[in-house]
């Protein structure tokens, strides 16, 4: 019994947006916050969106908490605008700003505004919609494996972390995420494997799938590599099989394929449209070049060496004349190669005022296609720029 995890990268959001009508599982995972142009694409096919609350509010990249959501501010293109929130260092489903908005909320209705028809939900309530599911997963964990039980948050909002585990403190306190109101009184956090757990066994159960399809930021992509988490998941995966009634209506085993979302970077507003197709006009006018080349060296005119010479003389020519336009091309589109835990950047706030555009080709293209792009790019414009 196990839960199977493998990167997929060649597939793209046209083929995710299709398997999705077809009734599997397609979601994606991030966070709270500012969403980052991938997240704009990945919501604008109509991918569900399950945001993690529980995340510390950082206003700046170079504070503690979460860094590439910047939850505590309102990031655009242009600027990061801290909020005037009453507390620094808390959870976003706890923290409010001046009039008394939640943060998660504030974001989200943010985002539900550019996308109004796409599911998008926080962690808290993707919870508590399978409660029972939850609460089983809990207690096989604080039976089994109380070390995963870490923190802790206090009724000021402080968070606890624990020297060995906080499993102890279940029974009085709670889980937050699945006490009456997690949004002012305190509890143990949820363990992120036993999210992890419960995510891939919910969408087991509604798709009624052995395989789905986990969209995935770079965060996750590094961590489910730890052989402890795979090892955490195929364990309580397996205890949740054996010792509850709910468990043992799924599958022997689940079939994850995680797909590197992060590499749908295409995407800008409708404002920077020329920027992005500039891009892309460079590339289609390189891949004619490149035709062109082929279908000459596979005539008779290649065995004349005038002519050889010639043509050879003028592709030269034409790839300068291509790293010239493109190079500037790239320069000009600077919102595609922000460092991801970078800002300011464009989110969705950006796209309140402007509109989206995303180019065709960041749906079509598989998400391999896009990351070796992505990286020839990035190469580019560091050339320029160093």
């Amino acid at each position: 019994m196990s839960i199977n995890i493998n990167l997929e990268e060649d597939v793209s959001l046209q083929q995710l947006a299709a398997a999705q009508a077809e009734g599997f599982s397609v979601m994606r995972s991030a966070h709270v916050g500012n969403a980052r142009g991938y997240n704009l694409a990945v919501a604008d096919m109509g991918i569900p969106m399950l945001l993690v609350d529980h995340n510390i509010a950082a206003q700046h990249p170079e504070e503690p908490g979460d860094k590439n959501y910047l939850p505590g501010s309102i990031v655009t293109r242009e600027a990061v605008q801290p909020l005037p929130i009453q507390t620094v260092g808390t959870l976003s489903l706890q923290t409010t700003v001046e009039g008394g908005a939640f943060l998660d909320l504030l974001h989200i209705d943010g985002l539900q505004q550019v996308f109004p028809n796409t599911r998008i939900f926080t962690n808290t309530e993707y919870l508590r919609e399978e409660e029972a599911l939850a609460a089983n997963i809990v207690a096989v964990a604080k039976e089994h494996r109380p070390d995963l039980f870490t923190r802790t948050v206090e009724s000021d909002g402080k968070i606890r972390h624990a020297a060995s585990s906080f499993a102890d403190l279940i029974d009085s306190y709670g889980i937050l995420q699945l006490n009456d109101d997690p949004r002012t009184g305190r509890g143990v956090l949820m363990p992120n494997e036993l999210d992890i757990l419960y995510n891939f066994m919910v969408e087991t159960m509604r798709s009624g799938r052995q395989k789905q399809f986990h969209l995935s930021g770079p965060d996750m992509q590094q961590y489910i590599k730890d052989p402890k988490m795979r090892y955490t998941l195929d364990q309580l995966y397996a205890l949740v099989r054996e010792e509850t009634a709910i468990g043992a209506t799924l599958p022997e085993d689940i079939d994850i394929a995680l797909v590197p979302a992060d590499q749908a970077r295409f995407v800008s507003t409708k404002r920077r449209v020329r920027q992005l197709m500039t891009i892309f006009d460079w590339l289609t006018y390189e891949d004619r070049i490149a035709r062109e080349r082929r279908t000459f060296f596979t005539s008779d005119a290649a065995e004349d060496t005038d002519a050889r010479e010639a043509f050879l003389e003028d592709a030269q020519a034409k790839k300068l004349f291509i790293a010239q336009g493109l190079g500037g091309a790239v320069l000009e589109a600077s919102e595609l190669f922000v460092d991801p835990k970078a800002a300011p950047y464009v989110s969705q706030y950006d796209v309140l005022e402007d509109g989206l555009f995303m180019p065709a080709q960041n749906t079509h293209m598989t998400m391999r296609e896009l990351r070796n792009l992505g990286k020839r790019l990035d190469k580019m414009r560091r050339a320029l720029t160093e």
